[in-house]
């Protein structure tokens, strides 16, 4: 398996307008079948490089963040501090639209809890098929409410 796995969605909706979406980590939860609530952390309550939040995720494990990237329009990105994975969303233009796409980046995470995460999910495949799903559908989710 490679340790980046994306999915794309076509949005009818200009890029500022989907990043503006994606930027607002309270609404997170929205979009995310895995998360319940997302809040900031710290002094810095903005979509910036270096802000800080905490994501709850349905399972109960809180999970801290810090975005990497925030580039209106662009990119968003956040590291998942616990084990270094990455969530990337990049935005590009098409026509009328924003063809969207969520990365999830395991390339310097923790390799230990990879490893552990996989053997909990049943194996690398199951739970990169699980993350995938995910994936769909927060993308699925973020189209209907910026399609509205």
């Amino acid at each position: 398996m490679t340790d980046v796995d994306e999915v794309s969605l076509r949005i009818e909706a200009a890029p500022e307008k989907v990043w503006d979406l994606l930027a607002d980590i309270t609404r997170m939860p929205e979009w995310s079948p895995d998360l319940w609530r997302c809040s900031w952390r710290g002094k810095v309550r903005e979509p910036v490089a270096g802000a800080r939040f905490i994501g709850f995720n349905k399972t109960g494990f809180p999970t801290p963040n810090v975005i990497e990237s925030a580039e209106r329009g662009r990119e968003f990105s956040f590291r998942t501090t616990a084990h270094d994975t990455v969530w990337r969303y990049l935005l590009t233009p098409d026509g009328d639209g924003t063809v969207v796409t969520e990365q999830r980046d395991t390339s310097k995470s923790k390799k230990f809890v990879v490893n552990t995460l996989n053997r909990l999910a049943g194996g690398e495949e199951k739970l990169a098929a699980s993350f995938r799903g995910g994936m769909e559908k927060t993308l699925q989710r973020l189209k209907a409410t910026a399609e509205a």
